[in-house]
């Protein structure tokens, strides 16, 4: 007997296997010799149900979409950070690290939440993730606009 893991149904139909440790996407189509093995994983030989394909589950929205500079300055309000602190602390950067931040902090179109000098600032505040996460949450939801 072959080693398979049935990690689930796809979005295109097709269900996502482990089969003797290579990933396949295997056609629900019972003519389909892989798709028989699953079925057999599905049914034991008394045609009882033992096992379920799980269903398609749609990945979770991006939560942490990129900020205009305006919704994500007011954001950091609320983790009591100003544009002042974070220009202080890009002074107290080492070269080229301040250079690089500071064409980033004052240059950038869109703030991305996994940027790495956004996490470079964020240690010099001791903000842990969770409260940049919030924060991030909150300034999505301000859709602020400056023409």
């Amino acid at each position: 007997m072959q080693n398979f893991d049935v990690i689930g149904y796809q979005a295109n139909g097709s269900i996502k296997a482990v089969i003797n440790g290579t990933t396949w996407f295997v056609p629900d189509d019972p003519s389909n010799a892989d798709r028989a093995l699953i079925a057999a994983w599905e049914f034991d030989e008394s045609g009882n149900r033992v096992n379920t394909i799980p269903p398609y589950a749609a990945p979770p929205a991006n939560l942490y979409l990129p900020l205009d500079p305006v919704d994500f300055k007011l954001g950091m309000l609320s983790l009591n950070v100003t544009p002042d602190m974070v220009d202080s602390a890009i002074d107290e950067l080492n070269e080229p690290d301040r250079t690089i931040a500071g064409i980033y902090w004052t240059s950038a179109k869109n703030f991305y939440r996994d940027d790495v000098w956004l996490a470079l600032i964020a240690s010099k505040f001791n903000k842990t993730d969770q409260q940049i996460d919030e924060a991030w949450i909150y300034a999505s939801s301000l859709s602020a606009s400056v023409d």
